[in-house]
């Protein structure tokens, strides 16, 4: 008793001590203390606390900072140990060797005393699958162990993949993290090294209980056992070898005879008789995996009313021995069973058990069972589809049918549920085996015989099956048909059905992008593949479209160049031939060089990428999912999806297996990778999550709301471990640690869940740090601040290391942790620092505004940087020299991610894509042109591009496709008309309104900054829209303002008559309206409210219905000489332009992630869609067709077979104002 009191006393010193110190001072001066701070901090928060803590009075504030501490101490000592618990549904005893080990350890107890360390090494050894992992965890669960060693018990797992000295030492940092203080930093990359620093820690510390798991070599246990002589080892191999010399071995071997006996009954109602059991034993080899299967086979069949189990067994037990390596002594005078340290006899035996189920069946149920492995792997199958292909092959009615199933099902040799009419599964081992045994041309006759039966009802189109007219419900033959085609016929004939762009088109108008991309892939010739890539690298275009069948239209447009696909292509008809529909007039750009996949867009912004560690998936947030893709097709893998939730940060585990995702609403949600499931929620914020951070280790998960406040998490519970206040940025050290940049400009590092031990970085002068980046040794951090400098920070010493001055967007630390890159928010400077004393080491000129990303080659010979021009610049990491770049984004980038071997990268834009390239493609080229702004004229005949980079804008004539260049001051909006004589602009970062004639540019306007700006149809008035939301028009002759108004977002002209059609946000009502305004301010018309803002408006010329564009993809259609409303829908993306057609029955829109649809004003829905790879800027109609600017080009559009105008009733209906 006395004892157990003083350890308690021992490990509750520190709660204690801060208990004392708490409790005196508040005895004497408490109600002074709060009085003061009261006056010093007199918000009403602080009121509160301060109130909470004069309720608690002396008494309760030391109660409180007692229980508080002793949570700090529990969960540091969690934090250094590892917990180890036994598995509790193992049925395996194994006490003689459970005592042997623990004896190993800690020695037997004298009476009345504490058993003492024995033996620093323990071993245990045997083969695999005999339970020496189950059993060292036994070992950690038993009372003596924890007697001797507390919560000090550590645990890591190494395995056969632990190879090289990087990954090794990585293990060995692991363990570091688990058992040093929050202050020590892992640092080593080499195996030796690292165990020394280990040593030293174990040293230091209380006595303590290694298990080293699953190791396969003498190199992998080495820098384990340096040292720390009151460390315990126990190590868990299948070498008995590596333990030679090392101290006590315990052999994990058959289970005894009464063990044997227990698993084997479990869970029987009926006995078996004693010869049986040996038997069963004797064959089973005493194997723990083994007699696992034979009870479930007994207890399988007590369960389908075999009532002599006594006989059922020993027909089981005959089947094995006759089938696997044992056999029984027939003398019986010994038993000679299997031989488990055999690994082929344990293969055998494992094959035999799964024999003895299928031997259970008769000849011709066994016949219908292997007929199922046709089918494909980890699918479920429809019942009917079974039923007749048994039909075919044995005439089985469908009472048979499903009959049988039920007795393959009982049996656990399928899996059956009752959804859709009944679905069949198989488990992939078993459907393995049972075709390893079918001779292959089986196998191609079971193929033919499905085809045959499902292609029965289908015609025949120039000597084809005409798959591509399958009946809709058949979603596992629309999904595998290609499959069973090859398994055929072979791989010829599934190419043949892969490439026949009919089949393709009917899964893309079915299934998305992705179906015939997996078509191609399981054809698998190389023509096949490589006809796939044209589809990898348009997939993005290829999303779905109102009306569906418009998605064959830009099709068509993608495989017009390619030259397998061309010819398909150009008598492709979809819908029949007078379908309405919209034909590119011009070639689509070729795919960019060094593109492998785009794998989304353009459509919503890509807030995060993230990758497996093994560079196998690469995951993507954005909206309300987290999409993954394989890396190596440009699949996709999985779409994890919560609710409504918009993911905002999204990272991935450091082992690949689990996701970390936060959403908007301020929860978040850990997601296992293998099921695609959320395991753990965390829903403590209380504002939107903007910034994550991973614990290298995978123990837990920070988050940081907009409201500044960061939680870090336990990744597995949701438990909280550490919240912290004021806090604007977060970074995950290599040891552990959690690094906080705070709104005063301080740097605090912490342990998780420590929060009492928190070195601070002081140096920025005041502002908040905007972003932290961590060398990946842990040596040193680098911090942006407020206050325009980089500060690089010793984490040793906690002191400042150097000080760079100047704005910057992104740091980035190298992967040899010597050198710190710099990227600014303005100019495009990208400079190298050496990370010991911030002397500059290398300038690399190219970009021209921010740069937003910096990203490096695995092995550190190169990397990438990339930001508002939205081009990928490769630098060598040696010289400083560029390798080139690569170039497809139109719009800035904010992500890359590198694969671990560096033979790819993604990188995501604000325009919506995901790229994904092959780096050795990066080669020198001229500068592109970024589309900086652009417009078409009123009547569709001129559009103008004009740049950021350079003072020259291109001109298109969109009749005649003439194009040539004019010198212009670098435009952040234009207008021109349609004889090109006239071009406004306002400049780019600098204020002004500018007319451009014959002559030299004039300034209309002086304040006018950024915005829209358009010329009337007769060129006589101009009207911009600035930045400040001002509308102000023009007249072009006199160059003076005739109308202005406040608060306008979008502006059009009447056609023939001296006024505008605007769109405004009225902050009194809060509501979005429109108006039409004649210029001496007669109001002609107010419209609305629309349920959302308003970006884009358009006037009919004739009959002068005024149209508005929301950002939900709605257009409001009004009349202005009578009354009537009504609403056009069918578009899914935000409106960015609008333009009707010259007759005023048809309007154009274009969204802002590059869909562009055609509607008659009298019906609802779209007639024509088309979809670019940019958003879009502007649009238009001319005598010819459609034409388009997106941040892409120019494009022009042919409208065919467009329909005469027939009033529909609906369209003149009154909708609710802002219907989604």
């Amino acid at each position: 008793m006395m004892r157990a009191a003083g350890r308690w006393l021992i490990q509750r010193a520190f709660p204690l001590t801060a208990t004392i110190m708490v409790v005196v001072p508040a005895l004497l001066w408490l109600p002074v203390w709060l009085d003061l701070v009261g006056l010093i901090f007199p918000g009403r928060g602080i009121g509160l606390v301060l109130d909470w803590v004069r309720d608690l009075g002396p008494i309760g504030l030391a109660v409180a900072t007692f229980a508080e501490t002793d949570r700090w101490r529990r969960q540091y000592a969690r934090r250094q140990a590892l917990a180890v618990q036994p598995d509790t549904q193992s049925t395996v005893e194994r006490p003689d060797e459970l005592e042997a080990i623990v004896a190993g350890i800690v020695g037997p107890a004298p009476v009345g005393k504490t058993a003492t360390t024995v033996g620093l090494t323990t071993g245990v050894h045997g083969a695999g699958g005999f339970g020496k992992t189950t059993l060292a965890r036994m070992v950690c669960a038993d009372p003596r162990i924890k007697s001797r060693f507390g919560e000090h018990v550590t645990w890591v797992t190494l395995g056969r993949d632990i190879v090289g000295s990087g990954d090794l030492a990585a293990k060995v940092n692991e363990v570091l993290a688990q058992v040093g203080p929050p202050d020590v930093v892992a640092v080593s990359s080499d195996a030796g090294e690292a165990g020394r620093q280990l040593a030293y820690v174990l040293s230091q510390g209380p006595p303590r209980l290694l298990v080293i798991d699953d190791v396969w070599r003498l190199r992998q246990l080495e820098p384990f056992l340096l040292g720390a002589k009151h460390c315990v080892r126990l190590v868990t191999t299948r070498n008995q070898e590596l333990l030679v010399g090392r101290g006590l071995s315990v052999e994990v071997d058959q289970m005894t005879e009464a063990q044997a006996r227990r698993l084997l009954t479990t869970g029987l109602s009926a006995a078996i008789p004693g010869p049986t059991e040996d038997a069963l034993l004797a064959a089973t080899g005493r194997w723990a995996l083994l007699l696992s299967l034979v009870n479930r086979i007994l207890a399988s069949a007590e369960r389908t009313g075999v009532r002599d189990l006594s006989a059922y067994a020993s027909e089981l037990c005959a089947r094995i021995e006759t089938r696997g390596p044992a056999a029984v002594d027939a003398v019986g005078d010994g038993v000679r069973g299997l031989d488990v340290t055999d690994s082929r006899q344990r293969a055998e035996a494992v094959q035999a058990t799964v024999t003895a189920s299928t031997g259970l069946l008769e000849p011709d149920e066994l016949l219908r069972l292997r007929e199922l492995t046709i089918f494909a792997e980890d699918e479920a199958i429809p019942l009917d589809l079974v039923g007749r292909l048994w039909a075919a092959s044995a005439g089985l009615a469908d009472l048979d049918t499903r009959a049988l199933c039920r007795r393959l099902a009982g049996l656990g040799l399928i899996t059956l549920t009752a959804e859709d009419g009944g679905r069949v599964g198989m488990h992939d081992v078993l459907r393995d085996y049972l075709r390893q045994s079918m001779p292959s041309a089986d196998l191609a006759e079971l193929h033919e015989r499905l085809l045959e039966i499902v292609s029965a009802d289908l015609p025949r189109i120039d000597g084809e099956i005409a798959w591509w007219q399958l009946d809709a419900q058949h979603r596992y033959l629309w999904d595998h048909v290609v499959e069973h085609v090859r398994g055929a016929s072979g791989a010829e004939d599934a190419e043949r059905l892969a490439t026949d762009l009919r089949w393709a088109t009917a899964r893309l108008l079915r299934s998305g992008p992705e179906a015939p991309q997996a078509d191609l892939v399981a054809a698998g010739t190389p023509r096949a593949l490589r006809m796939r890539e044209v589809w990898a690298h348009n997939s993005h275009l290829l999303a779905s479209t109102r009306p569906s069948a418009a998605v064959s239209d830009i099709l068509v447009a993608v495989l017009a160049a390619d030259p397998d696909w061309a010819g398909q292509a150009a008598t492709l008809k979809v819908g029949g031939a007078t379908r309405t529909r919209l034909r590119l007039r011009d070639p689509l750009p070729a795919a960019p060089a060094g593109l492998r996949f785009a794998l989304s867009g353009p459509g919503a912004m890509v807030y995060a990428m993230s990758r497996a560690s093994d560079g196998r998936w690469l995951a993507a947030a954005r909206d309300r999912t987290v999409h993954l893709w394989d890396i190596e097709t440009g699949l996709e893998r999985a779409v994890l999806t919560q609710d409504e939730r918009v993911v905002t940060p999204m990272r991935a585990g450091p082992d690949g297996t689990w996701i970390a995702a936060a959403y908007d609403d301020g929860s978040a949600l850990i997601w296992d990778v293998a099921s695609g499931r959320p395991v753990t929620e965390f829903n403590a914020h209380k504002a939107r999550i903007a910034e994550l951070a991973v614990d290298p280790g995978g123990r837990w998960v920070a988050t940081l709301d907009i409201d500044r406040v960061v939680r870090a998490w336990d990744r597995q519970t949701g438990r909280a471990l550490l919240r912290a206040i004021s806090v604007t940025s977060i970074a995950a050290l290599p040891d552990g640690r959690l690094v906080m940049g705070r709104a005063n400009g301080d740097v605090r590092l912490s342990g998780v869940p420590t929060t009492w031990q928190q070195p601070t970085l002081r140096g920025h002068s005041g502002g908040i740090i905007d972003g932290i980046t961590v060398a990946p040794d842990g040596t040193w951090l680098a911090s942006i601040g407020s206050d325009e400098s980089v500060r690089i920070w010793d984490l040793a010493t906690t002191s400042e290391r150097a000080r760079i001055d100047g704005w910057a967007s992104t740091v980035a630390a190298s992967p040899d942790s010597r050198t710190l890159y710099v990227g600014s928010s303005v100019g495009g400077g990208l400079r190298s620092y050496d990370a010991l004393s911030g002397t500059p080491l290398h300038t690399f000129t190219g970009h021209r505004n921010a740069i937003y990303v910096i990203a490096f080659a695995p092995d550190d010979s190169w990397f990438v940087s990339a930001g508002d021009d939205g081009v990928l610049r490769f630098w060598d990491r040696a010289t400083g020299r560029s390798r080139g770049i690569l170039r497809g984004h139109s719009r800035w980038v904010g992500d890359i991610v590198v694969g671990p071997t560096g033979t790819w990268l993604a990188s995501s834009s604000v325009d919506g894509t995901i790229r994904v390239w092959d780096p050795a493609a990066a080669a020198p080229a001229p500068e592109p042109m970024r589309v900086a702004a652009a417009a078409v004229s009123p009547g569709g005949r001129m559009a103008v591009l004009g740049s950021q980079v350079i003072g020259t804008v291109t001109m298109h004539d969109t009749t005649g496709a003439r194009t040539f260049s004019r010198e212009l001051d670098r435009p952040a909006a234009l207008a021109v008309t349609d004889d090109a004589e006239l071009i406004a602009y306002t400049g780019f970062h600098k204020k002004g309104l500018w007319l451009a004639g014959s002559g030299e540019p004039i300034m209309l306007d002086e304040e006018a900054e950024d915005g829209r700006v358009v010329f009337s149809g007769d060129n006589r008035l101009l009207a911009a829209v600035d930045k400040a939301k001002r509308l102000r028009v023009w007249d072009c002759v006199t160059h003076e303002m005739v109308f202005e108004r406040p608060g306008v977002w979008a502006v059009a002209f009447f056609p023939d008559r001296r006024a505008v059609f605007f769109a405004v946000y009225d902050e009194t009502s809060e509501e979005n309206k429109s108006f039409a305004v004649d210029l001496d301010g007669t109001i002609i018309g107010e419209y609305g409210p629309y349920g959302y803002y308003v970006r884009a408006v358009a006037v009919a010329p004739v009959t002068e219905i005024v149209a508005a564009g929301d950002g939900s993809g709605y257009i409001w259609l009004d009349l202005t000489q009578a009354e009537g409303s009504g609403f056009l829908h069918g578009f899914d993306e935000p409106i960015a332009a609008l333009a009707f057609d010259p007759m005023g029955t048809m309007i154009v829109a274009g969204g802002a992630h590059g869909l562009v649809a055609v509607w008659s004003i009298y019906q609802r829905q779209p007639i024509a869609a088309f979809r670019f790879a940019d958003a879009v800027l502007a649009v238009s109609w001319n005598e010819e067709g459609v034409v388009v600017v997106t941040y892409g080009g120019v494009h022009r559009l042919d409208l065919l077979d467009w329909p005469a105008p027939e009033p529909s009733s609906e369209a003149s209906d009154a909708p609710e104002a802002g219907r989604d």
